[in-house]
């Protein structure tokens, strides 16, 4: 914290921020958004961040393995937020995923589980548009693309499959036979 406000220019020095807010007892600060002037002496800072942030977050937790209808329902629990309006947009094709196929409009299976901190501001269109570039960047830093080029699967074949493999399995010990028959079936068409 100390850092990004000397960076912003908001306290003149981080160290001597840190050694004011620690003698001072300052803290722990909540996250969210703060609006303090440059150039403020550190007491003003301290005071601000003291206070709490002018926008705070709502939380929005998506374990793995959840349908978009479930997703939905957390979505619509959010203070203005509705579940319908959410599945409209995962369905209406205007937010998409870049794996993707041509044709396809529904996002099932192609969201991110996580953790998701939402701000008031922050509507349906904008939530889905999170949880699905989160779904991307995740896809490619695992190297998913790669691995199921290799196999001779799009990441979306290979993404339903694993969607499959998580939905049937009672515990994890299930999940390599259930692979196996899923590709014996795909093998014989």
């Amino acid at each position: 914290i100390a850092t990004e406000l000397a960076d912003a220019g908001v306290v003149s020095n981080a160290f001597a921020f840190r050694v004011y807010a620690r003698v001072t007892g300052a803290g722990p600060f909540q996250a969210g958004e703060y609006r303090i002037p440059k150039h403020s002496s550190m007491s003003s800072a301290v005071a601000v961040l003291d206070a709490g942030p002018k926008q705070r977050y709502q939380l929005l937790a998506l374990p793995p393995g959840m349908t978009l209808a479930m997703i939905a329902a957390k979505v619509g629990a959010l203070p203005g937020r509705s579940a319908e309006r959410f599945l409209q947009l995962a369905a209406g094709g205007t937010v998409r995923s870049k794996y993707q196929p041509a044709g396809t409009t529904s996002l099932e299976g192609l969201t991110w589980p996580d953790t998701y901190y939402v701000t008031p501001t922050e509507d349906e269109a904008v939530i889905l548009r999170r949880i699905v570039a989160r779904y991307d960047a995740e896809v490619a830093r695992l190297g998913i693309p790669t691995r199921a080029a290799a196999k001779g699967e799009s990441v979306y074949t290979a993404t339903i499959t694993a969607s499959l493999i998580q939905g049937e399995a009672g515990v994890d010990s299930d999940r390599p036979l259930i692979s196996a028959v899923i590709a014996n079936r795909l093998a014989q068409g």
